[in-house]
């Protein structure tokens, strides 16, 4: 027998197959309810495990504050860890490039971090700081780092602070030339001065200086040097000082010279 309506005339079949249909929705919706309140509750869902990837080149310190930006409440849901705060809290450290955060179910959460590299120390006065390849302060130079790094030294005007890029020009611009010439000068830069008015001088390792100016025309100053090595790479050899910063016309003092010339000597 067919359900009737109290009062009514008994239901056609388009309308208990309509009833049918309103059933089983409001069934999957409570069925669906009760799967989201089971995922948000379980224990089985309960993160146990946050890993940290990419940290080997940080100092104790800087993995110290990258564990702490992880801390999790015990108990917390793995659908509940706050991945865009974690994010952000990793980026905002000064020794750390780029981050992502995976999560592994059911109960692990990775971040993956890509430290910034140190490429020159950047003397600025008193301090030291290891710096990247786009010029941001990664942290104070460690003496091991600094002994072995490039040397980029300016006054203690806009000194940076860590995490930011000095507002010096001058300087920014020595940073490039370091990480861009690292593999193509002959013998490469020990050191770049940076004089009060942003004017640059490489210290290279074979001993010759090369007067750079200011921080214009850079690509056609680089590339005199380029020819330069190229057609003589025992320069060292040959001249004690090289002056690039009219590129069209360079200068130099030759080795043999016991004082510099008024005008130069034309290479």
């Amino acid at each position: 027998m067919r359900p009737q309506k109290v009062g009514s005339r008994p239901m056609n079949d388009s309308e208990l197959s309509r009833l049918r249909r309103q059933i089983i929705q409001v069934l999957v919706l409570l069925f669906g309810v009760e799967c989201a309140a089971s995922a948000f509750t379980s224990p089985w869902l309960h993160v146990r495990r946050v890993q940290l990837v990419g940290i080997s080149g940080l100092t104790p310190a800087e993995v110290t504050l990258a564990q702490n930006a992880m801390q999790l409440p015990a108990k917390t849901n793995f659908f509940r860890v706050p991945i865009g705060s974690f994010t952000q809290s990793l980026k905002g450290l000064p020794c750390v490039q780029r981050v992502s955060i995976i999560r592994h179910f059911p109960s692990g959460i990775e971040a993956r971090i890509v430290a910034r590299q140190p490429i020159a120390i950047l003397q600025m006065g008193e301090k030291l700081f290891e710096v990247d390849p786009t010029g941001v302060a990664i942290r104070v130079a460690r003496p091991e780092v600094a002994a072995r790094l490039p040397h980029v030294i300016a006054s203690a005007e806009n000194t940076p602070a860590l995490g930011t890029v000095s507002g010096n020009l001058s300087v920014n611009t020595a940073v490039q030339i370091i990480e861009s010439e690292k593999q193509t000068v002959s013998g490469g830069i020990a050191k770049i001065d940076v004089d009060s008015v942003g004017n640059l001088c490489l210290n290279m390792r074979d001993g010759v200086l090369i007067r750079l100016g200011l921080p214009d025309e850079m690509p056609a100053k680089l590339k005199q040097l380029h020819l330069l090595y190229r057609h003589s790479p025992d320069l060292a050899a040959k001249m004690t000082l090289v002056n690039l910063s009219v590129p069209d016309y360079p200068a130099c003092v030759l080795r043999s010279d016991s004082a510099p010339p008024s005008n130069g000597d034309s290479l």
